[in-house]
């Protein structure tokens, strides 16, 4: 089965009950198919519903991602439905990497997603100081004062992730907030 990911993200993701019980639905349209003979491999997407947080992880981190066979004609219907929860979405390939930048001493590690539509969603995870201290970026002070929007970039599709990343976190940092 080819891979996708639905990824939810932002500050406020809906309450996983509800994630999981669409989740559920679905299994179970899977396993009537499967029990009925109504069954072809390749007419199935594996979705992944991952979660990406730009402000803290809830701290009962109760957010685990979620697989679901989903036949390949229901993508967009499952898509919708998460849409409709009021929530950042985007529907992404299976493959990711993890972009780098230095800026002012401090070195930032993100995490890109490659959108189906061809562009790159990316965050900033992890800060590490000339000092080795490494910790998320939910601890800095010009991150937490970042409006949500600017929480995550979208690349176009011809642009590098590298130097889309660096650009990006460079834009974000002032001078003075990268010590904070």
């Amino acid at each position: 089965m080819e891979k996708k990911i639905v990824l939810l993200y932002g500050s406020k993701l809906p309450p996983y009950k509800h994630i999981e019980k669409i989740s559920q639905k679905y299994w179970r349209y899977y396993e009537r198919d499967q029990r009925n003979g109504n069954y072809e491999e390749n007419e199935f997407f594996e979705v992944w519903v991952s979660f990406h947080f730009t402000d803290s992880v809830p701290e009962k981190f109760t957010y685990v991602t979620l697989c679901i066979p989903i036949r390949r004609s229901f993508l967009s219907k499952l898509y919708s439905i998460f849409e409709a929860l009021e929530c950042n979405v985007q529907l992404c390939d299976f493959t990711h990497s993890h972009p780098t930048t230095e800026v002012l001493g401090i070195t930032y590690e993100g995490y890109c997603y490659r959108c189906s539509n061809g562009t790159k969603l990316l965050f900033i995870n992890l800060y590490c100081d000339e000092n080795g201290h490494e910790d998320t970026v939910f601890e800095l002070e010009w991150y937490r004062k970042l409006p949500e929007d600017k929480r995550w970039y979208i690349a176009k599709k011809e642009e590098d992730p590298e130097k889309a990343f660096e650009q990006w976190v460079v834009n974000q940092i002032s001078p003075n907030a990268a010590s904070s």
